[in-house]
């Protein structure tokens, strides 16, 4: 009987597969911006402990998905349409500064995940495509460094994003 070489299942803790599924709900719009995120309804949905759930909102308020207000708790964030505007050339301007000092190694990276995200799109896959653009400004920034520049791809091209799903002219560019 031949051997072959196995891959093992990739196993995702319960962090990670609250934090994907918080993701999705604010990147589809369901947690629309400046909606509160009531922590104990939530929890009980999703069928967890609070306190994985206060862990990941914890880590979108560090990605600056959410704000932390006094008097209402965890908030989907929300941003200026100027701030929305500004997101292609931003994030062109440090695309452009991450690559000149990016390995070979980075700029594949980068490469690849474009041609994934390249992928989704053709696929009509809007969810996911919306999700690889993120990862891939997350990439760039990292390259980066992210230190002079406090830009989080995320929270700024994330009503960009939802944009893309939710409005009508939207769903047709996406049917074309």
């Amino acid at each position: 009987m031949p051997t072959s070489q196995k891959t093992p299942f990739a196993r995702r803790s319960l962090y990670d597969e609250v934090v994907t599924r918080i993701r999705d709900t604010i990147i589809e719009g369901t947690l629309e911006p400046g909606a509160r995120i009531h922590e104990a309804l939530l929890a009980l949905t999703l069928g967890i402990p609070r306190t994985p759930l206060g862990e990941t909102l914890m880590f979108f308020a560090s990605e600056e998905l959410t704000d932390l207000e006094a008097s209402r708790g965890v908030v989907v964030k929300s941003l200026s349409p100027k701030g929305i505007r500004d997101v292609p050339d931003v994030l062109s301007v440090l695309a452009a500064l991450a690559c000149r000092d990016a390995s070979d190694a980075e700029i594949f990276g980068v490469c690849a995940l474009h041609d994934r995200m390249v992928a989704r799109y053709r696929m009509r896959d809007r969810l996911e495509y919306c999700k690889l653009k993120l990862q891939l400004h997350a990439r760039i920034l990292r390259i980066f460094g992210n230190g002079s520049a406090r830009v989080t791809p995320a929270a700024e091209w994330l009503p960009c994003a939802r944009r893309s799903i939710r409005t009508p002219a939207a769903a047709d560019a996406w049917r074309s």
